[in-house]
């Protein structure tokens, strides 16, 4: 993600010297706490050989969106018998 940071001073209106200015931004590490999925918190209930499609939305610790996918980011489920 590219973000375009234009540079103006606020009490002139005068444009800082070599702006604007272009940084690339990525979210930080994944933060669980502030990740969820589509199916919400309640217990799902899922059939063996069934399918069951999900999405997990992830967020880094300042709540930014992770919108490209990362080679090593691994997902783990836990079932319960």
């Amino acid at each position: 993600m590219t973000i375009t940071l234009l540079g103006y001073l606020s009490k002139a209106d005068t444009q800082i010297k070599g702006s604007p200015f272009y940084v690339d931004v990525s979210p930080g590490e994944i933060m669980p706490i502030n990740c969820f999925t589509s199916l919400g918190t309640d217990i799902v209930t899922i059939i063996a050989g069934e399918t069951k499609f999900f999405q997990i939305d992830t967020y880094d610790l300042w709540n930014n969106k992770q919108v490209t996918s990362y080679d090593d980011t691994a997902i783990s489920m836990i079932a319960y018998y």
